[in-house]
């Protein structure tokens, strides 16, 4: 029997049809191949039995159950010729008229809903992006060497309190604004300020254990400003008896008012 086609195409209903087995469904798409407009499929059980290897009974049993499932029609038999209509182009039609008619109700819908998607979608696109430029730049940042930060600037009110009680120490109030200058520019420097302290206190224990006159002692601007904190005193010696940081006469310094 000669024919015109490329091939056969197996709807999705058919393919999907539980009810039909496999020799079933290829005998149901061999008589749609034959089905033309013209003539429909006259083809004999015969020669669908020879051309899908299986017996007449087969073919017969098989023809029956797809009239009673509407996926044929027989057109007409007149006692030796047989003609059988393909009802899946029917079917597949219904199929698309019914799909398109849901897509028509749902269509709006779906332009609403691609178009959160498609915000959602942006969403997790640029929040994606900003991770990976900040993860990018963090990276930049590790490769960088980093550079010599100075110390974490103090509140000049906190340097002048922390200079008052330095100063009190001193055993000479001479130059104080001189002397709060350089304090504050070593503070900024980043020497600490225990440092500072621990330098007067020793400073002020040699005077003392010396017994050093007045004008051999330092001036505290001239003290600060030579940043004698960085000097080595020697151990304090032991004081007389009855004397002591305390009682020794560098104490009036310590009351005396600094200008």
């Amino acid at each position: 029997m000669e024919r015109d086609f490329k091939g056969v195409w197996i709807p999705r209903e058919v393919w999907l049809d539980d009810s039909l087995s496999a020799l079933e469904k290829v005998i149901l798409i061999e008589i749609d191949s034959l089905d033309t407009e013209e003539n429909h499929c006259y083809a004999s059980n015969k020669y669908l039995a020879e051309f899908c290897r299986c017996s007449e009974i087969k073919v017969s049993q098989a023809i029956r159950k797809f009239i009673f499932l509407g996926y044929i029609e027989q057109v007409s038999f007149d006692g030796r010729t047989r003609i059988l209509k393909s009802r899946l182009k029917d079917c597949l039609s219904q199929t698309y008229k019914k799909y398109e008619a849901d897509l028509k109700k749902i269509l709006p819908n779906n332009k609403e809903i691609n178009i959160e998607n498609n915000i959602e979608d942006n969403k997790e696109k640029n929040i994606k992006k900003e991770l990976f430029e900040e993860q990018l730049n963090g990276v930049k940042q590790s490769l960088i060497p980093p550079t010599k930060q100075g110390p974490k600037k103090i509140p000049e009110k906190a340097l002048i309190e922390e200079f008052d009680t330095i100063w009190a120490r001193y055993p000479r109030h001479e130059g104080k604004q001189n002397a709060l200058k350089s304090y504050i520019k070593a503070r900024h420097e980043g020497v600490d300020m225990v440092t500072i302290k621990d330098a007067v206190e020793s400073y002020r224990r040699m005077c003392e254990s010396e017994r050093r006159e007045k004008r051999y002692i330092k001036q505290g601007s001239t003290w600060f400003n030579q940043r004698s904190w960085e000097d080595e005193y020697g151990s304090t010696k032991t004081l007389g008896a009855g004397t002591s940081c305390e009682n020794s006469e560098f104490d009036k310094y310590d009351t005396e008012v600094p200008f």
